[in-house]
């Protein structure tokens, strides 16, 4: 499974959760670009990275948030002694009076424990769902190509989408494939005119121009793309059915 790397709005989540969430989220988003850097690199390996990355990453999320709230706690514990130990007047001062009032009162707007609790929370929630949202973003399934022909037996509603010439397609098809030519200029106002909801098998005729293609599927907010390794040809060498265009 590969996964794009998230568009992050960070000033607006720094509204919402606070610096700390900011930090958290970075820690996170890092997880995430190290697994795509490495799917990048990892071929068939790639979707096994990513997802172990963004399974580390989302510990990541857990763990620093207790971290940052630990550490609040720690500080606020301090504060409150330090402060108290400032409102309580010496016995000198107690006996004269002259120092009577001129410590200032503990201050009420110290969070409490409750607080630091849902801070925590609400941190780790808001992180969290960062990295949901980058692993809801566009999902490429690599599949040789009798995984292929099992998974159109198994799942009938997956969109085979032909991306060769049409005359290279003139010479044999997979069954049912919809062929759109990816040279062709009107290629991605084609690809626009599907569902970015349906699940689909893509393929060339090796594989070079469906890698090519994902960055389009990409930008247009497709959920979950098949890319057929070794494209037609490989469909071709593993003998499964296809068939001739009518003309």
């Amino acid at each position: 499974m590969m996964i794009r790397k998230a568009s992050i709005d960070m000033k607006e989540f720094q509204k919402k959760t606070g610096f700390a969430a900011v930090l958290i989220a970075a820690i996170a988003l890092t997880g995430c670009d190290k697994g795509g850097e490495s799917a990048a690199s990892g071929g068939e390996n790639a979707g096994e990275t990513i997802s172990e990355a963004v399974d580390s990453a989302a510990e990541s999320v857990e763990s620093a948030a207790g971290a940052v709230a630990d550490k609040a706690e720690e500080t606020v514990a301090s504060v409150k002694e330090a402060a108290e130990s400032a409102t309580a007047p010496s016995s000198s001062r107690t006996e004269s009076g002259s120092d009577k009032g001129k410590f200032p009162p503990l201050p009420a707007s110290l969070p409490t424990k409750a607080d630091l609790d849902k801070v925590k929370t609400d941190v780790s929630k808001a992180a969290k769902d960062m990295v949901d949202e980058v692993k809801k973003q566009l999902e490429v399934v690599h599949v040789q190509a009798k995984e292929a022909a099992e998974l159109l037996i198994d799942n009938p509603d997956v969109v085979v989408l032909d991306l060769r010439t049409p005359a290279e397609t003139s010479k044999g098809m997979i069954p049912s494939a919809i062929n759109l030519d990816f040279r062709n200029p009107e290629f991605a106002e084609n690809l626009k005119k599907l569902s970015t909801d349906k699940k689909y098998l893509i393929h060339c005729q090796s594989g070079g121009r469906s890698t090519s293609a994902l960055s389009t599927f990409k930008a247009l907010g497709f959920d979950t793309v098949y890319h057929l390794d070794g494209g037609y040809s490989g469909w071709e060498k593993a003998g499964l059915d296809t068939t001739t265009p009518n003309k």
